[in-house]
């Protein structure tokens, strides 16, 4: 469930007695973006260690971006097997700084000036 722009609030529950392979020491939470139409993913999986509870605040990500989510069980034997993925989508947030260019047309008897900007690179949702 998305918090704001760059953070998703995480829960879940342990796995079943008869699925654990030993004692939980913890979670991964693995996060990986997703593509647009969402088939496939991209980059590198984020990894987040949890070592009690089970909820957790995945911050750091992009505004306006699809993941995907799982968890595993940590055990002493390494990470079990992951969740079904949950995709989620960040809300957009606020765009970058524009490029703004200022030109001075005249000084006297008044100040007139010419005002542009370019659309920022990045809008991070709609405009």
């Amino acid at each position: 469930m998305p918090v704001n722009s760059t953070t998703i609030f995480v829960t879940w529950k342990p796995p079943k007695e008869k699925n654990r392979n030993g004692i939980i020491r913890g979670y991964h939470i693995h996060v990986q973006e997703m593509r647009d139409e969402g088939k496939g993913l991209l980059n590198e999986p984020m990894k987040f260690d949890v070592v009690d509870g089970l909820e957790y605040n995945v911050t750091g990500l992009q505004p306006d971006t699809k993941y995907s989510v799982q968890v595993a069980a940590l055990t002493r034997k390494g990470d079990g097997d992951r969740s079904a993925p949950i995709s989620v989508k960040t809300p957009g947030g606020v765009p970058i700084r524009p490029t703004v260019t200022l030109k001075i047309l005249e000084r006297d008897p008044t100040v007139s000036i010419e005002l542009e900007w370019e659309r920022p690179r990045q809008t991070y949702g709609e405009l």
